[in-house]
């Protein structure tokens, strides 16, 4: 993953993570104890951002030299090391035998490293950063390269940031471009391959590329898409996706010897729950894939209470034979490391496990802190969203703040003295100040909108939905409220503006502009979700309805257009003969016929207008 903080070795015998505050710490599988640890001079000021494993190791390379002791090289020894990226742009080379950085890469990056990759043989290190570069002024992309890996027979490199790209290491040139993924790609992963044909029976050539698989993964993307490389063909979509319930913080793969056996493929989410595939490469499927297996790691709650989900940290594959992995989960400061043969498990399982998170206190130092929490009830906490006080303290409040300090010990007497009905009515008073002076401050802010709107959806309350909807109608603060909001609550928040629609139509004008800076803010989320269609149903039937209906109203505003300018000019011609008088009125002196009214003549020429309207309507019905 972009950044990964946490990975095992190739053995699948030691954990590497770095910690919040800026250390590499190295756990033994085993035994589960901290082997190794190494602390950073700069790490309060440069920290480290990710890592990665050689390739080699010690009980590979015994296996090469002749007549070595064992007691000299043991096989639980390994001379590994480990690359780590910096915020700052330098990388390290920690060896893991020796204990210490034996080496510092300075000048290769401007900005923050996002990943890293060895060569085959552990002698060329590939880093890229959010300065679009990868490795010394190679411009990969026009925004920040996020992830890289090696190619098979260490030819190629892959490359992704908004879009992935295949690079011929020799010539520095992009031999093709993989386009699925609506947000930045933060996981590149090559599919193992020891054999000279995939299972549709390709030949695979030994020295290219071409036949060869690879894994990616997005940021805020429930979908793992599986690609295919063939350098021959034009078409840039993904072969097929796996589905999972939320961003994959770690995935890894294993891809057995015999041919009729699929690959296994390991994802950890975000949520906690680990995704086990079974699939065979045997084609495309438009649909995507559901896991074979899944786990969910939770702590066991207080009674009566649902177990909360435990994070998971990195996991790895172990063994073809019989399936297991081997997962890294809990608090970083101190991880939990356990190995699930879960060829054995339902489809659906729940493992409760004690979150480690409770394990790093004593059963004293918890029994201080329940005991304390009841003096911390009138503690405001500062956080994101809360980094003021919610009613700022007025000067009035504040010099009757220095008038309490200064009450004298006769004043508190006399306090003392007051009557229950006395005490009442004051703090009743005090209570309507403090609720006068809230209704005078200003209107609420996108911060405190976004915690009422994640209140409301969670506790389904319509009370508290309503003053989110009719608080403020201004469109920043829209915005804002919506880019705040979590994307898992957004199709329930488009489903409840729907319902609110479909009630009372007249509020759609105000109620669609929610609508419209969600789908603006969360398309990349809303675009992974499977049974996107079902779930909004009622939003599309509303916009269809009221599509049909726009076009009826088209046509009738355009025959009314047409009438109303008809009748206009006839309206003006009219006035046009009113206003030109003598001409109208003319009478010979000899005449018995007495001149017409102004009156009579104007309510002729309306009875002209109306039957010349008459007759037009009836040819239009003709």
């Amino acid at each position: 993953m972009e950044g990964s903080n946490s990975a095992f070795d190739n053995e699948g015998h030691f954990l590497a993570l770095l910690s919040p505050d800026g250390r590499l710490k190295i756990w033994d599988c085993a035994a589960g104890s901290l082997k190794y640890e190494y602390t950073s001079p700069s790490h309060l000021s440069t920290t480290c951002t990710c890592l990665r494993w050689s390739r080699t190791s010690r009980s590979s390379i015994i296996k090469k030299r002749k007549k070595l002791k064992s007691a000299q090289h043991p096989s639980n020894t390994y001379s590994d090391s480990i690359a780590l990226g910096t915020s700052s742009g330098d990388v390290l080379v920690y060896d893991v035998a020796a204990g210490e950085v034996n080496q510092r890469l300075e000048g290769g990056h401007d900005a923050q490293v996002n990943d890293l990759c060895w060569s085959e043989n552990d002698k060329i290190l590939y880093t890229c950063s959010n300065d679009k570069h990868i490795t010394d002024k190679w411009k990969a992309d026009k925004h920040r390269v996020r992830s890289i890996h090696l190619g098979p027979m260490g030819k190629t490199l892959l490359s992704a940031g908004r879009s992935i790209k295949l690079w011929d290491l020799e010539t520095k040139e992009v031999l093709k471009s993989f386009a699925g993924h609506a947000t930045p790609v933060i996981s590149l992963m090559f599919i193992p391959n020891s054999l000279s044909h995939d299972s549709n029976a390709n030949h695979i050539p030994s020295n290219g590329v071409s036949g060869h698989y690879f894994l990616s993964g997005a940021e805020q993307d429930r979908l793992v898409n599986i690609w295919f490389v063939n350098l021959d063909s034009k078409d840039k979509n993904s072969l097929v996706s796996l589905c999972l319930t939320d961003e994959p913080v770690a995935v890894d793969v294993i891809r057995h010897s015999k041919l009729a056996k699929p690959i296994h493929i390991a994802i950890a989410t975000k949520d906690g729950q680990l995704h086990l595939f079974e699939y065979s490469l045997n084609g495309g499927c438009k649909k995507p894939l559901q896991p074979t297996r899944t786990i969910q790691l939770a702590s066991p709650g207080k009674k009566d209470s649902t177990p909360s989900p435990i994070p998971l940290l990195s996991v790895r594959l172990l063994s073809e034979e019989s399936p297991s992995v081997l997962i890294g989960f809990g608090s970083p400061v101190k991880p939990q490391l356990e190995t699930l043969a879960y060829s054995t498990m339902e489809e659906h399982t729940c493992l409760l496990r004690e979150n480690p998170s409770n394990l790093l206190l004593s059963n004293g130092v918890r029994e201080k802190l329940q005991q304390g929490q009841s003096s911390l009830k009138e503690v405001t906490t500062l956080g994101p969203g809360n980094m003021v006080l919610a009613n700022p303290a007025l000067a009035k409040d504040l010099d009757l703040g220095k008038t309490r300090r200064k009450r004298t010990s006769e004043e508190m007497e006399t306090q003392e003295e007051q009557s229950i009905e006395d005490r009442l009515k004051a703090i009743y008073t005090a209570s309507s100040e403090t609720q006068q002076r809230r209704k005078e401050n200003v209107p609420p802010t996108a911060d405190s909108l976004v915690q009422m709107l994640i209140q409301a959806l969670h506790s389904q309350d319509d009370n508290l939905m309503e003053v989110v909807l009719q608080s403020d109608d201004k469109d920043f603060v829209i915005q804002n409220t919506i880019k705040r909001l979590p994307v898992n609550l957004a199709i329930p928040f488009l489903t409840e503006l729907v319902h609110k629609i479909q009630a009372m139509p007249s509020r759609g004008e105000k109620l669609v502009q929610w609508v419209k800076h969600i789908l603006s803010a969360h398309m990349a989320y809303l675009m992974t979700v499977p049974n996107l269609v079902d779930s909004l149903s009622g939003l599309y039937g509303i916009l269809e309805s009221r599509v049909n209906v726009f076009s009826k109203l088209c046509k009738l505003q355009g025959r009314l257009d047409l009438l109303l300018s008809q009748v206009d000019s006839q309206s003006y011609n009219a006035d046009e003969n009113e206003s030109a008088g003598p001409s109208l009125v003319y009478h010979e002196e000899d005449s018995d016929e007495e001149p017409l009214n102004p009156i009579d003549i104007e309510q002729k020429i309306g009875m002209k207008v109306m039957r010349r309207m008459k007759i037009w309507n009836q040819k239009k019905v003709n």
